[in-house]
Formats: C-alpha cells, sequence, structure tokens
C-alpha cells in the first residue's frame, strides 16, 4: 500500500507543478493583455493558499477529498477553457479557476505528503517529491511552447538539446489548440483519480507516524 501511495504522490506533486507553472506560462494563448493575464495569474495563488488551508481544516472533508476535488476540478476547468476560445472572457475565467484550484492542489500536497509518509522515511519521500515538482516546472516551458500557438522555437545553441529537441517537433503546435493546454486538464484528471483509489486518508489518524516517533524516543532514553 505504501509503495503505491508513494508512486501516486510523485506523480501528483510532478502533475501540480507542471500544470501550475505551464498555466502561467500560457496566458501569452488568452485574449487580451499580456500583462494583465500575468498579474492575474499570479494573484491567484493568494486565494488558492486560502482555499487549501480552509479545504484541509474543514470538518466535513479530509486530506484525500480535498486534494481530489482540487485536482478534478482543476482538470474541467482546463479543459474547458480549451473550448472556449471564441470566447475569451470564459476562457480567461475558466483558466484563472484552473490555475487557483491546481494550486491549492500544489499547496495541499505539503500537508498531505508530511502526513503519509511515517518518521523514518518522510525526509527522503518528501525529497523525491520535491524532485518530482522540479521535473514537472522544467518541463513547464517546452510543453508551453510545444502547445501554446506563437511561442517562437528555443535556439538550439542556447536551449538544451533535451529541452529543445528539434523545429519538426515544435511545429506540431499547428496541430493542436490549447487554450489552456488540454494536456494539463487530462493530467490534472489523472491525478484526481490517483488520489482517491491509491492514497488513504491521514486526518485525524496520525496514529500511522507516531509509533516510530515513540520507539526512537524510547531508544535514545534506553541509551
Amino acid at each position: 500500500m505504501m509503495q503505491k501511495s508513494t508512486w501516486a504522490m510523485l506523480f501528483m506533486w510532478f502533475v501540480s507543478a507542471l500544470a501550475c507553472y505551464g498555466l502561467n506560462l500560457s496566458a501569452a494563448a488568452l485574449k487580451g493583455d499580456l500583462h494583465h493575464n500575468t498579474a492575474l495569474f499570479a494573484f491567484m495563488e493568494l486565494p488558492a493558499s486560502a482555499v487549501a488551508v480552509f479545504a484541509l481544516e474543514h470538518p466535513r472533508t479530509g486530506r484525500r477529498t480535498s486534494v481530489s476535488l482540487f485536482f478534478l476540478l482543476g482538470g474541467l476547468c482546463c479543459l474547458a477553457g480549451s473550448f472556449c476560445s471564441t470566447l475569451p472572457f470564459a476562457a480567461l475565467t475558466l483558466t484563472l479557476a484552473g490555475k487557483l484550484t491546481l494550486t491549492a492542489a500544489f499547496d495541499a500536497n505539503f500537508q498531505y505528503s508530511s502526513e503519509l509518509f511515517p518518521t523514518v522515511v518522510r525526509s527522503t519521500v518528501l525529497g523525491l517529491c520535491s524532485a518530482a515538482a522540479r521535473v514537472g516546472s522544467m518541463l513547464a516551458p517546452p510543453v508551453a511552447a510545444l502547445l501554446v500557438p506563437g511561442v517562437p522555437v528555443p535556439d538550439p545553441t542556447i536551449v538544451p538539446l533535451l529541452l529543445a529537441p528539434s523545429p519538426f517537433i515544435y511545429n506540431l503546435s499547428s496541430l493542436l489548440t490549447p487554450s489552456p493546454p488540454q494536456l494539463f486538464g487530462a493530467l490534472s484528471l489523472a491525478a484526481a483519480a490517483a488520489c482517491f483509489t491509491l492514497v488513504p486518508e491521514t486526518k485525524n489518524q496520525s496514529s500511522r507516524a507516531m509509533p516510530n516517533v515513540v520507539i526512537g524516543s524510547l531508544a535514545d532514553l534506553n541509551m
């Protein structure tokens, strides 16, 4: 069970980072002023943190339900926004809602992961989760360049070959209409399913990690 939860949590961290940073970079694909849209995306970070704290501490919702709903709502908003290219205000509103909920999922992952894993492996697994998020954030720029029309192909002499495979791959953007990218929505829905089915609830169940703390303290006393 712990192995499945670990892989699911790694995937959730990866998706949340990829989607959050990718949505920020995909603001260029939305109608309206680029600076205004970017400011709105940045502002969504503030209410997202408040929403995450409220949902995690609400008596009727636990960690698993809250994080699953954040990913589910974020994915649905991203997918819905991709079909509103002719309705600029609706596309912007849905994208901002997706940004808010996915950022809330990203924030909630910190609390959820800290409660999920035992003390003896918590720091190690949290380091792995953070590394998975960093991989997602590193992939966000090339994915945005691939999916968002109008983004120039990176210069292979400046961008590493891994992040700029070839101009041919970036020309695939003409075959896609992600505004916002449908990829972020699909991955968010997959993360919601992984969270709800593979990761256990941890709210009011801190005894999962307590035995390790008690054993370590007793061992220190016996020494």
